[in-house]
C-alpha cells in the first residue's frame, strides 16, 4: 500500500494477527507488508469526516494479502495459499496521544 500524497508515494505499513486455535491454546499468526514476514497487500483507506476542534476522524478501510499461508494449518503438510480481505470502518478515532 501506497500513500500517494506521500514523497516518493512512501509505503503504508499494514499488519494483521490472527489466532488460530492450537489445542487449549491459540497460536497467533503475524501477517505484514513488511519485514519478517512479508505478504503481499494492496487496499485503501478512506478518512471521510474529520473533527479539527476534537483531532476525531471518521472512514474506512479494505486491505487484501495474498499468497498468505492458511492460517488454520499450524504445520502444513502442503501449504495452502489463501487470500485474505479485510475491510472495515471506524468512528471518532482521537488522533492525540
Amino acid at each position: 500500500m501506497r500513500d500517494p500524497t506521500l514523497p516518493g508515494a512512501g509505503v503504508v505499513k499494514a499488519s494483521y494477527t490472527y489466532y488460530a486455535p492450537a489445542g487449549t491454546s491459540r497460536q497467533p499468526q503475524l501477517y505484514q507488508n513488511s519485514a519478517p514476514a512479508t505478504y503481499p497487500c494492496s487496499g485503501t483507506l478512506l478518512i471521510s469526516e474529520y473533527d479539527p476542534k476534537h483531532e476525531l476522524i471518521s472512514g474506512s478501510y479494505h486491505v487484501d494479502y495474498s499468497f498468505v499461508p492458511n492460517p488454520k494449518q499450524l504445520a502444513p503438510a502442503r501449504p495452502d495459499n489463501w487470500q485474505i480481505t479485510l475491510e472495515g470502518s471506524f468512528n471518532n478515532v482521537n488522533l492525540k496521544q
